[in-house]
């Protein structure tokens, strides 16, 4: 028989239940984020959802880009992106908008495509227990559009992945 860490590792501690780290990649392909104009221009679209349960992050990392055709955006266009439980509803990528991945600097477009940009959770958000227990909790993509660059409501397209590293704690 075994003994040192290797045995203790598969024990399960004063009885309790044994939880899997989940490694989990969410892909996404022209996925469309209606964007108001506004100084800046803003706009929100659901990414991903978690199993019910109170999650615990441990970590989130992936690249995105977006694009898009619409007259009233700058060819060079440039912005701000984040990821969180809230969606941006006033133009400010602050509070629960920001709470996986803060915000994010876009990068100037080229023919109205940015560039790729990675996106990695941040460590104060890093080892958040969510409650998901009315599995309601949804992780929304936010983007803010710089005012020069944007003359009316358009429509960017959101193409890449985002792999999150987690653990459901279970439920109420």
């Amino acid at each position: 028989m075994t003994k040192g860490v290797r045995r203790s590792e598969r024990r399960p501690l004063a009885g309790g239940k044994r939880q899997n780290f989940i490694r989990q990649k969410f892909e996404f392909k022209d996925l469309e984020i209606t964007v108001a104009d506004g100084a800046p221009g803003f706009g929100s679209v659901a990414l991903f959802k978690f199993p019910e349960g109170n999650v615990l992050i441990h970590g989130a990392a992936g690249y995105v880009q977006l694009s898009s055709s619409d007259a009233q955006l700058t060819a060079t266009f440039d912005g701000d992106i984040s990821i969180g439980t809230g969606s941006d509803a006033d133009g400010s990528l602050s509070g629960s908008e920001i709470n996986l991945v803060a915000s994010t600097s876009l990068g100037a477009a080229t023919s109205k495509v940015s560039p790729v940009v990675r996106l990695v959770s941040a460590t104060a958000n890093n080892g958040v227990i969510h409650d998901n227990t009315a599995n309601d909790l949804q992780f929304y993509a936010n983007v803010l559009i710089d005012d020069a660059a944007i003359s009316g409501e358009v429509d960017l397209l959101l193409d890449g992945h985002m792999e999150v590293l987690y653990t459901v704690l279970g439920d109420d």
